[in-house]
C-alpha cells in the first residue's frame, strides 16, 4: 500500500526582499548574541549599529529587519548564517520581506516581533502582544495566513518616527 502526503512549501524563504523599491542600510551588530535572518532588531548606540531584541522596545528604537542575501554570502564562507558582534549586516528599513509568522494573521493586520518565547516562538511575527512578549513594528501583513507560514509584511521605519 502506498501512502502519499502533501508537503507545504512556501513561495517565499525568510529574509527574502521581494520588489525594487526596498531602502536598505548597512548596520553593525551591538549584541553579544547572534543575529539571525528575518529577525527584526532594534537601535543601538550608536546610529549605524543595531541589537537583537531582548525585551520589549518602542517603535521609535526599531532598525528594520535583516535581510537574506548578505548573511548567506557569510555562511559560504564560515558555515553560520548567524550574525555575531561587532559584524556588519543589512536591513530593510522600508520595502516588502518575507519572515514566519507565529499566529493567524490578515491582510492588513499591524506586526509584531516575538521578542521573548511564551505562547509563540522568540524571533517569529503575530498580531498582537502575546502577553508582552512581542513588540510592534512598523509594518502589515500584506497577505493572510497561519502558524508557520512564511508571509510578506511592508516595513516602513519612517511611520516609526513621531512628525
Amino acid at each position: 500500500m502506498q501512502t502519499s502526503h502533501n508537503e507545504y512549501r512556501s513561495k517565499y524563504s525568510v529574509g527574502q526582499l521581494i520588489g525594487q523599491d526596498n531602502r536598505i542600510e548597512t548596520v553593525i551588530s551591538e549584541d553579544a548574541g547572534d543575529i539571525d535572518i528575518g529577525q527584526s532588531v532594534f537601535k543601538g548606540t550608536n546610529d549605524n549599529q543595531a541589537k537583537k531584541p531582548t525585551g520589549a522596545f518602542t517603535l521609535a528604537a526599531f532598525q528594520g529587519v535583516v535581510i537574506k542575501n548578505q548573511v548567506l554570502e557569510k555562511a559560504i564562507g564560515t558555515g553560520n548564517l548567524a550574525i555575531e558582534d561587532e559584524e556588519s549586516f543589512s536591513v530593510v528599513t522600508k520595502g516588502r520581506i518575507a519572515v514566519l509568522v507565529e499566529d493567524t494573521v490578515a491582510k492588513g493586520d499591524d506586526v509584531f516581533f516575538v521578542h521573548t518565547a511564551g505562547t509563540s516562538s522568540q524571533y517569529t511575527y503575530r498580531t498582537d502582544l502575546d502577553t508582552n512578549k512581542a513588540s510592534q513594528i512598523p509594518a502589515k501583513f500584506l497577505e493572510s495566513g497561519v502558524t508557520g507560514d512564511i508571509l510578506l509584511i511592508d516595513v516602513n521605519a519612517d511611520l516609526s518616527v513621531a512628525i
